[in-house]
């Protein structure tokens, strides 16, 4: 639902009981078994459904600019809500602005280049490893130390997951911003489409072994813990 008053436009969306994504990985990153908190089926069904919601996104001309954990909010039905959406723009031309959230950030924005909606894709790559290992695929002290980091292909390998799922990140994780697939083909690859079957058939969105969140109350004026870059720091609007 949308009011729309004489100086301000309120949007009235879905309350997402079980929070943001990163309270989730942290509910799972505090169980001893890392690897039976996040089931591969759960991993699968944040990808498909953030897949049609870049899709979605990026048909109405849209790049996203800062997708990560904190950004994606889970309601009670396991239906996944892609957030936050200050910091993105129309991709009428390149973008060549630095906004977003350094780790989660694609090497071409990081390198002040000109970069499209395969940026949103590589920070779904990311944002897909973290599920699957606890960790970030580059870690770095530094901005610097991050962005040589980000020089250097990955050869990844996600133990207790399938071969599928690796496939997909590692296609996801190109630095060559062309190699990247984009969130239609991503949907078109044979894991995905497996998993798409799947998620159809089920009733609910949640798989029966969910992590645990930290917390589920929502709070809109709690600060997050990554730091990013946000338009005002670089005047890019």
């Amino acid at each position: 639902e949308t009011i729309v008053g004489d100086k301000t436009v309120v949007v009235v969306t879905r309350y997402c009981e079980l929070g943001d994504l990163s309270n989730l990985l942290k509910g799972a990153a505090a169980e001893e078994d890392r690897q039976s908190m996040v089931p591969e089926a759960f991993v699968a069904e944040v990808l498909v459904q953030l897949g049609f919601g870049l899709a979605y996104l990026h048909r109405a001309n849209i790049i996203h600019r800062d997708l990560k954990p904190s950004n994606i909010f889970i309601d009670a039905d396991g239906v996944v809500k892609i957030g936050d959406l200050g910091v993105s723009r129309m991709a009428m031309d390149l973008a060549e602005t630095i906004v977003g959230t350094p780790v989660y950030m694609a090497p071409e924005i990081q390198k002040l280049q000109e970069y499209s909606f395969s940026s949103d894709i590589w920070s779904l790559g990311v944002l897909i490893f973290e599920m699957c290992t606890g960790s970030l695929p580059f870690p770095a002290t530094t901005l610097k130390e991050l962005e040589k980091k980000k020089n250097e292909e990955l050869v990844l390998h996600f133990e207790g997951y399938s071969d599928g799922l690796t496939n997909v990140v590692q296609h996801m994780l190109r630095i060559d911003p062309r190699a990247r697939p984009n969130a239609t083909q991503i949907l078109q690859m044979p894991y995905v489409q497996e998993q798409i079957e799947l998620l159809l058939k089920k009733k609910n969105g949640l798989p029966s072994a969910l992590p645990q969140p930290t917390e589920t109350k929502l709070d809109c004026g709690t600060a997050n813990d990554e730091a990013g870059l946000e338009p005002q720091d670089n005047h890019a609007y």
